[in-house]
């Protein structure tokens, strides 16, 4: 016989591992090394992006006035630039690090609920059990039921 609930929690399990696939390969990090990583990308990437654009605003300034870029302190303005790039970095990867952390948590959720079914399929199954027919399931299904009532009943009263 089959557990209509059973169907449900298979179907429930089937559509999660189909929609939810980024949950399953997030699930596989440590919480560290995947926001980690994730902030080392965008940190580096956010790095090159800044130091072309810097490069583009000295060239333009050479180009634009070669007299005034001989007396201009270019020592100072790394000095600024460094500055600049160093806190716009900072808030790029602090963005990151929320944005990441949140992604993480919510695979979790995702993955430990998809584990909560399959542990509430696992136990429509007896692993050790020779196989049934119709009849034998029906009263092994009444055996359950009464078990897992007893069960309850126990871990009430505690």
């Amino acid at each position: 016989m089959i557990s209509e609930e059973k169907v449900a929690l298979m179907t429930k399990a089937a559509i999660m591992e189909k929609n939810e696939r980024e949950a399953f390969i997030v699930g596989k990090y440590f919480k560290k090394d995947y926001i980690v990583y994730h902030m080392l990308v965008v940190g580096a990437c956010v790095l090159a992006a800044l130091l072309m654009i810097s490069a583009a605003v000295a060239v333009a300034f050479i180009e634009n006035d070669p007299l005034h870029a001989q007396r201009f302190d270019w020592i100072g303005g790394a000095y600024l630039a460094a500055m600049g790039i160093t806190i716009v970095l900072l808030v790029y990867i602090i963005i990151t690090m929320v944005i990441y952390v949140r992604r993480y948590n919510n695979s979790m959720f995702i993955v430990k609920e998809y584990s909560t079914l399959l542990k509430k399929l696992d136990a429509y199954y007896d692993h050790n059990a020779p196989a049934k027919d119709a009849e034998e399931w029906v009263r092994y299904d009444e055996k359950q039921k009464k078990v897992r009532k007893i069960a309850r009943r126990v871990r009430d009263n505690d």
